[in-house]
């Protein structure tokens, strides 16, 4: 069978690194990255946040082949913003985004759990 072992969707290969930038040559400020053991989960996160950046010009991803958990996303930026420095910046609010949907979704469920009167109408 293709299918790949189990392992092979967390586990970096030995002499791998987590994250490849290749520059483009063609394109000023253009790089593409590969995030390896990653799938469309984090592409449309990356994308959708670096797309909203002012400095911003080019970003989408792209599974190179299905059998392999690897994305690949290009970023072409404005001259003042770096194609590292957007990512990085998507990164952060990705996290931040995701630490606030945490904390509100942990406060619903306790306000959920101590109102039985909303309990009741929940059904």
């Amino acid at each position: 069978m293709n299918a790949p072992e189990p392992h092979e969707l967390f586990f970096i290969p030995e002499g791998h690194s987590k994250v490849e930038a290749v520059e483009d040559t063609r394109l000023p400020n253009t790089t593409t990255y590969t995030i390896y053991r990653e799938d469309h989960t984090l592409g449309t996160i990356l994308t959708s946040v670096l797309q909203k950046q002012k400095t911003t010009l080019f970003a989408a991803y792209k599974v190179p082949h299905p059998l392999e958990h690897n994305i690949q996303i290009r970023i072409q930026t404005t001259p003042q913003f770096t194609p590292q420095a957007a990512l990085i910046s998507a990164l952060e609010t990705s996290i931040s985004e995701w630490n606030s949907l945490d904390k509100n979704f942990i406060t619903a469920v306790e306000n959920f759990r101590n109102n039985p009167q909303q309990e009741k109408n929940f059904h």
